[in-house]
């Protein structure tokens, strides 16, 4: 008896992991997508807020909301300081607020990466830097999934400097 609960144990994971997998490689052929987002020149927020901005993909999101110049101000609510917090609280740019943390973001990452269903933390910035200046086409609570992240991310690097 103690054989196959075992089994199932061990293979449980392993086959929720290739059930998203295969999900991942479908759900983008399912999905239409709206018009080429780079088309339409982006409104300007000279104020951000940021949360989680010491995380993988708050720092990215920092960096990138940092070296735009059209960004005068960004509100970091954070669990602790970093680096690039520090430089942007030293530039007069970021304020920063600190908070308590929860885990797990780095595992899973480190298990959603291999299927697609993870970005680069640069790309969320960029991509939320181009959500956040398109405002009018997103609604409340409206849901940003990967291949949206990357679309963005890409209208970003495409936008008129």
């Amino acid at each position: 008896m103690k054989l196959p609960r075992l089994r199932t144990l061990l293979l449980a994971p392993i086959l929720l992991f290739a059930l998203f997998s295969v999900g991942a490689a479908i759900t983008p052929a399912l999905t239409k997508e709206p018009a080429d987002p780079a088309k339409a020149l982006p409104a300007r927020h000279e104020t951000i807020a940021k949360f989680g901005a010491s995380g993988t993909a708050g720092d990215g999101i920092l960096k990138a909301a940092l070296a735009a110049p059209g960004i005068r101000k960004i509100h970091v609510v954070t669990r602790r300081a970093t680096p690039r917090i520090e430089e942007g609280v030293a530039s007069g740019k970021v304020q920063m607020t600190l908070h308590e943390a929860h885990l797990g973001q780095r595992m899973l990452y480190g298990f959603f990466a291999p299927v697609g269903a993870a970005v680069k933390a640069t790309q969320i910035g960029q991509a939320m830097i181009e959500v956040t200046a398109r405002g009018e086409e997103f609604g409340n609570g409206d849901i940003l999934g990967t291949r949206k992240i990357i679309r963005y991310s890409d209208a970003y690097g495409r936008r008129p400097r």
